[in-house]
């Protein structure tokens, strides 16, 4: 049966000395004289015998316990109950719903213990029996003198304490003494129940435990009550067991004559062995003094090992330094190689800045010199137009053709001068963009504020050249409109009254 640990606490059937199961089954045997037809509650129910020993009588039993696995085990051994994990503290029932609670060496477990007496008043109904019972403090102390205080319990009772306790929630309270006494019994066989002779001078003092009958009712008149268990026939026992005993003495009484047999047996063969252990002692001497020289010879390698340790600890060492060094040195190259790779392509910007500006500067000369070929075609054809019309006007004006060609002259030379000084601030420019690409080679980093200037150099150049441009083709219109004015001026109507020259009114 026994499953469950054993503490040395819980009583568990098979597992406890008989004695200790008796005076705890014999509460039981008591409650369940007034279990007959109730609802029953048993707080505390450990291991389950008690519960189930009261479900033979009454028509409902609950049993509560916090300890799942004291549940399950009083499920599997004991069934009949309802068992329901709880604590004493806090029933989990409504008011009134039992007419019998036990509490059987639970309230000394409890820190919280006024709260137990709490519930059971709650959940009895008005005329419900509540059985508690506590070791008495005084006389468990006793027992305990040379184990020490139970660390299972929480708070002892003494007498009167424990009377005080119930009485501040029950208006009726009778506390029985429990004892486990040797009795003289005179019974035929079979009687359940018989008369009961105690001591009328028991002191409460004196008492193993407390068994106290709880109501808000008056309690039922009580007469003193013994359980006697199939254990109870003190000399029988005594007999048995002094029969066993006996039967043990004669056993061992036949063992001992055999060990004596087998000491003299083992004498002999003792000094057998001490024979041998003398050669094996001269034998171990002689290995003793080889292995002092061993040792001796260890010990020199020891030293050895430890010179040679030494050295290996320094050239560790040393390997340490060279392994940091290397270390050191790898954190250095990345970090040059980091700044090269920075450089290298900040130089590949620069150099496709310079690409662009080169393009750009080369794109600007090419429509400058584009321009000025223009310019020039078209300064010469005006010239040719000028040309053309002085020659026209030249055939009935000499004079007029003289003085026209000394302008046309002047003008082609001031022409001539600017182209040459137009051809020279070209090659100024090229020598200037020749310098600025020198320059550029030399500060990559400045290369973009020099492009910058340079393009609004030859912006301002080739704005100069355009004003020049447009001031040459403004003069041309201005000759034309001087031929045109002479041609109806003073030197027409000389020509008229001369009777020189083409028809021009024919025109």
């Amino acid at each position: 049966m026994p499953d469950l640990e054993f503490t040395g606490e819980r009583v568990i059937p098979g597992l406890v000395d008989t004695n200790l199961y008796n005076e705890h089954f014999a509460r039981y045997r008591f409650a369940a004289a007034f279990a007959a037809g109730k609802r029953v509650l048993d707080a505390g129910c450990g291991s389950g015998y008690g519960a189930a020993e009261l479900s033979r009588q009454a028509t409902f039993t609950a049993a509560l316990d916090l300890s799942l696995d004291a549940l399950t085990h009083a499920r599997e051994h004991f069934p009949g109950p309802v068992h329901l994990q709880s604590r004493c503290e806090a029933f989990p029932f409504a008011d009134s719903s039992f007419d019998l609670i036990t509490a059987f060496e639970v309230i000394e477990h409890l820190e919280e213990w006024d709260k137990l007496l709490s519930e059971a008043r709650r959940t009895l109904t008005a005329s419900g029996i509540f059985l508690v019972s506590t070791p008495n403090k005084s006389y468990y102390a006793e027992t305990r003198e040379a184990t020490g205080p139970n660390p299972f319990h929480a708070h002892e009772f003494e007498f009167q304490e424990f009377k005080d306790a119930l009485q501040r929630h029950f208006q009726h309270v009778q506390i029985l003494l429990q004892n486990h006494t040797e009795a003289v019994t005179f019974s035929p066989g079979g009687t359940p129940r018989g008369l009961l002779e105690t001591n009328p001078d028991a002191a409460p003092e004196e008492a193993h435990f407390y068994l106290a009958l709880c109501s808000r009712a008056p309690l039922p008149a009580l007469t003193p009550f013994a359980w006697v268990p199939d254990a109870s026939n003190v000399l029988r026992t005594r007999e048995h067991h002094i029969a066993l005993l006996q039967g043990e003495v004669k056993q061992k009484t036949f063992w001992l004559d055999e060990l004596r047999g087998n000491h003299a047996h083992l004498q002999t063969e003792h000094e057998q062995v001490l024979a041998e252990l003398r050669k094996v002692n001269h034998w171990s001497a002689e290995l003793a003094t080889q292995l002092d020289e061993a040792k001796a010879w260890g010990k020199g390698l020891e030293e050895d090992l430890a010179a040679a340790r030494d050295i290996v600890a320094a050239r560790d060492a040393e390997l340490a330094l060279r392994n940091a060094w290397v270390e050191q040195l790898k954190a250095e190259v990345a970090q040059r190689l980091d700044i090269i790779a920075k450089w290298t392509a900040k130089h590949e910007a620069l150099q496709e800045e310079f690409a662009a500006a080169q393009a750009e500067a080369a794109a600007a000369v090419k429509r400058l010199e584009d321009e000025l070929a223009a310019v020039r075609v078209q300064a010469l054809a005006s010239l040719e137009e000028a040309r053309q019309e002085a020659a026209a006007a030249a055939n009935g004006y000499e004079l007029v053709v003289a003085a026209l060609e000394r302008d046309i002259a002047g003008l082609h030379a001031g022409y001539a001068s600017r182209i040459t000084l137009l051809e020279s601030e070209k090659q100024n420019i090229a020598a200037g963009y020749e310098n600025v690409i020198a320059g550029l080679e030399e500060e990559k980093a400045r290369i973009h504020s020099v492009y910058q200037a340079v393009i609004e150099a030859l912006k301002v150049q080739l704005e100069e050249v355009h004003a020049e441009r447009d001031a040459a083709l403004l003069s041309l219109e201005q000759t034309r409109e001087v031929l045109r004015t002479a041609s109806l001026a003073k030197w027409m109507k000389l020509g008229r009254s001369l009777h020189l020259g083409p028809n021009l009114e024919s025109h």
